[in-house]
């Protein structure tokens, strides 16, 4: 996949219109002067950094021979001849366009795809740069509207979070495969708070209650998306992605200092 500079090619298509009308005459015996012929180079040079951004390789090669014919030609061109040279190179642009489908992005998801800063905050980037990466496809995917994946992506995105707590709980970090199921660090993180502070009175302040706090959203987080993403059943249409990609969001950005160890 690669992006068109839509309006790059708007802005070629037009210079290209603009030369062939320059260069339209069928009087075989009107010949191109040189300052027509420069100003024919000069507009097929605009059209070219048009072309910049968009995948047509082909047409960028007609038009390259095209403007070195123009430079070289030791006799005066006919106006005729250089005109259709000019129509068959937009007859090339145009065949080679079909050859690819252009779809237009939503200006409100536009931020998703390519956003001025880390779509979770720059603090949260900081401290969670292992994250990044699933963090920017739940935008990505967001953007497509492929919000099933979007979801993914957003509860994928949680391993860092609730990992980095079991370090803060100086909970080893699991060795074996099996150990890293989210579930199994969700008990030895529930274990561990049992343990430092017994739910009957040991949780109404100071750690107690910032680890309690931690816990009770990766757990509210865990039994009705985590779960629910892994399994072929769950399809989640945009506002649910997004409301599921806001609330991993929130928990980062309210959690980003009470978690200190960057993961």
């Amino acid at each position: 996949m690669y992006e068109i500079a839509i309006s790059k090619y708007y802005e070629a298509t037009v210079v290209i219109q603009q030369t062939i009308h320059m260069a339209k005459d069928t009087d075989p015996s009107n010949l191109m002067q040189p300052k027509a012929r420069t100003s024919t180079i000069e507009m097929l040079n605009k059209a070219r950094d048009s072309m910049s951004g968009l995948h047509v390789p082909v047409t960028k090669l007609a038009l390259d021979e095209l403007r070195e014919r123009l430079s070289w030609f030791k006799q005066e061109m006919p106006y005729y001849a250089c005109g259709a040279l000019l129509l068959s190179l937009s007859e090339t642009m145009r065949r080679e366009l079909q050859t690819v489908k252009v779809f237009g992005l939503d200006s409100a998801r536009v931020r998703f795809y390519e956003p001025h800063e880390p779509l979770y905050g720059t603090e949260v980037d900081a401290r969670f740069p292992s994250v990044a990466y699933e963090i920017d496809q739940a935008g990505k995917c967001y953007a497509f509207d492929v919000t099933t994946a979007s979801a993914f992506h957003s509860i994928r995105s949680l391993e860092a979070g609730i990992r980095a707590v079991a370090r803060c709980l100086n909970i080893p970090d699991p060795t074996r495969g099996s150990d890293r199921n989210w579930s199994n660090v969700s008990r030895s993180i529930k274990a561990e708070l049992d343990n430092r502070w017994p739910p009957a009175s040991g949780r109404m302040s100071g750690d107690g209650q910032i680890f309690d706090e931690i816990y009770g959203s990766l757990a509210g987080l865990q039994n009705p998306y985590r779960n629910a993403t892994m399994h072929l059943e769950a399809k989640y249409t945009a506002p649910e992605a997004l409301h599921i990609f806001e609330m991993v969001k929130a928990f980062y950005y309210t959690h980003r200092e009470r978690v200190s160890l960057t993961f």
